[in-house]
């Protein structure tokens, strides 16, 4: 798949910003992980290994089952000796998802919201025009900030390949 060939609803959509691949540093962006505050992606991924998904909106249903699944795999691929953090960022505003992880008891996921400023969508190159929100997409990121794998999928509502993401991190992760 080309990085442009992206689809939403099945109609073609072109994608916004930097495209960022493996193997470039990830670009450091704003989010809002509630309605009064703002973080710096750098702050959050603390020198760790993270892995970075992006869907559209926890309101469209099929983002919304992926999210609840995902949340519900996650132990399994930490062990005690594996901290992966995983954050989502959405085109939703910072209530919307609080209201979405108290409603489904979220406790693996970390949501965040490119609703203010669209940093992460201009900065990674995963804003869809049109509709305007986020594209679905996933990225490994190694603890010094390099990318180490990348998906972005060719339809915006299918859903990619965690499994792929885990096995990238899992293979950078230090030991401690």
């Amino acid at each position: 798949m080309a990085y442009s060939d992206v689809r939403f609803r099945n109609e073609p959509v072109r994608l916004e910003g930097n495209e960022v691949k493996p193997g470039e540093l990830a670009p450091n962006f704003a989010v809002s992980i509630s309605p009064s505050e703002s973080v710096e992606f750098d702050d959050l991924r603390r020198d760790r290994v993270v892995i970075l998904a992006s869907v559209p909106s926890v309101t469209i249903a099929a983002c919304a089952v992926q999210l609840r699944v995902l949340d519900a795999e996650i132990p399994r691929f930490e062990g005690s000796d594996n901290n992966i953090p995983v954050w989502v960022v959405t085109s939703d505003s910072p209530a919307v998802l609080q209201d979405f992880s108290q409603r489904w008891d979220l406790r693996h996921l970390h949501l965040a919201s490119d609703y203010r400023d669209g940093q992460f969508g201009q900065r990674f190159g995963m804003k869809m025009v049109p509709p305007g929100i986020l594209a679905r997409g996933l990225y490994t990121i190694d603890k010094d900030g390099t990318i180490a794998y990348r998906e972005i999928t060719s339809e915006a509502l299918d859903e990619p390949d965690y499994y792929r993401a885990f096995k990238a991190a899992l293979t950078i992760q230090p030991r401690s």
